[in-house]
């Protein structure tokens, strides 16, 4: 074994001279192959090649999509979100644990101006704020209804019924009765 160095990041790396004869580029990792081959110019006209411009402003991703409509995109012999491949193209690195929000809420729109950062936490909500989230008898598996859940209001502020007793009727769990009545759940209800 001899040690020659990365064609691309200039580490030192252990080749056979077998591999030395066949070769004179060599490289440490895929990722330096993939830059050397592509590099960061290639990878963006690559991907911008995958993106039909809107009159509304959304860059739309034609290239492959998963099973929930968002753009997928390979780097590195990986499938990527091209929502994040966007962000790290135009904008730069993300930090770790953060999300790619949308705020034209277009799934396959990779447009970085319609792109924001935020948490997990803060996807929740603005998946709630604009409607995508399944709440009342929208979710599947939702054994009230409107109606019940007024019920079950009523029959608590009786006095005459505990928690408990009001779940056995309703055959749900005492915690789900517990969350309507804290107005955890089903708030939307009056």
């Amino acid at each position: 074994m001899q040690l020659i160095l990365c064609s691309q990041c200039g580490l030192q790396i252990h080749r056979s001279p077998y591999q030395i004869a066949r070769s004179s580029i060599f490289f440490c990792s895929n990722k330096c192959h993939t830059l050397y081959k592509y590099g960061p110019e290639t990878i963006k006209k690559r991907f911008l090649s995958k993106i039909e411009k809107q009159s509304d402003g959304c860059w739309l991703w034609k290239g492959v999509k998963n099973r929930k409509g968002y753009g997928q995109f390979g780097i590195d012999s990986k499938m990527l979100s091209c929502h994040r491949v966007s962000w790290k193209l135009y904008r730069g690195e993300l930090p770790a644990g953060v999300h790619v929000l949308h705020k034209c809420d277009v799934r396959n729109c990779v447009n970085p101006d319609h792109l924001f950062l935020g948490t997990n936490k803060d996807n929740v909500i603005d998946s709630v704020h604009k409607g995508r989230r399944s709440q009342g008898i929208q979710h599947f598996r939702a054994k009230l209804n409107p109606d019940k859940v007024r019920t079950i209001r009523k029959m608590f502020r009786s006095d005459k019924f505990l928690k408990i007793k009001i779940a056995r009727h309703f055959e749900v769990a005492v915690g789900t009765i517990k969350a309507v009545l804290d107005g955890i759940t089903w708030k939307h209800v009056e």
